[in-house]
């Protein structure tokens, strides 16, 4: 094998191992965002069993303040649309970054057969 071949599998090596950790660190994301909005959906759930004259809380630091309810179900559905939309970007970096590995995958196999 010469050295510049060498060379060429440990750069690809490398780029495949840098796309793999990018694709872990969005894979801890996803489900730090998907724990999120089960958690915003459950909560939208709750709201939507009390009607408009109950009292909510929500608790700031060590306060338990009161809330609007229009207010809370305004709130909880915004988060709810923000983290769809964030977890969207996350899927469609994730498929963006497979391929790119796909790819990586393939180019690093093509070098080793021809070594």
């Amino acid at each position: 094998m010469t050295t510049s071949a060498s060379a060429s599998i440990q750069t690809s090596y490398q780029e495949l191992q840098k796309v793999q950790k990018e694709i872990g660190k969005l894979f801890n994301n996803k489900q730090i965002l998907t724990a999120q909005l089960r958690e915003n959906e459950l909560v939208k759930t709750e709201v939507d069993l009390l009607d408009e004259s109950s009292t909510i809380y929500k608790l700031v630091g060590p306060v338990m303040v009161t809330q609007d309810y229009a207010e809370v179900k305004n709130t909880v559905a915004s988060r709810i649309d923000y983290l769809k939309t964030e977890l969207e970007k996350v899927d469609r970096k994730l498929e963006s970054l497979e391929s790119k590995a796909e790819e990586h995958r393939k180019v690093l196999m093509e070098l080793q057969n021809k070594t």
